[in-house]
């Protein structure tokens, strides 16, 4: 049951939303995280597509800092907060790091 609050906050009414982006962490409103791992791990898979498009001439250390970096830091940002439980969400996860051991970082 969802409850309407009419009351103005600075003069705004607030809406019901069912997801909510709040310091990089997508929260929904049936408090599952499976909404944020897939937003993440989108992210990361498109920086990992430009990092492989970008870089595939430059030396492996190069590469890996990059990865670690751009990718990696995306996918551990504020884990402690989401741990992903769902065997699901481990999964998406790993095939992110998966395919970039696979290219070489």
């Amino acid at each position: 049951m969802y409850h309407h609050y009419h009351l103005p906050l600075c003069g705004v009414v607030l809406q019901h939303v069912s997801e909510a982006r709040y310091l990089g962490v997508l929260l929904s409103d049936d408090l599952q995280w499976s909404k944020h791992v897939q937003y993440i791990t989108a992210k990361a898979n498109s920086t990992l597509g430009l990092l492989r498009r970008n870089l595939h001439h430059c030396p492996e250390k190069r590469r890996e800092l990059a990865y670690i970096s751009l990718v990696r830091s995306r996918l551990e940002y504020c884990a402690a907060v989401w741990d992903p439980y769902k065997i699901t969400d481990q999964l998406a996860l790993e095939s992110v790091q998966r395919r970039a051991a696979s290219t070489g970082g």
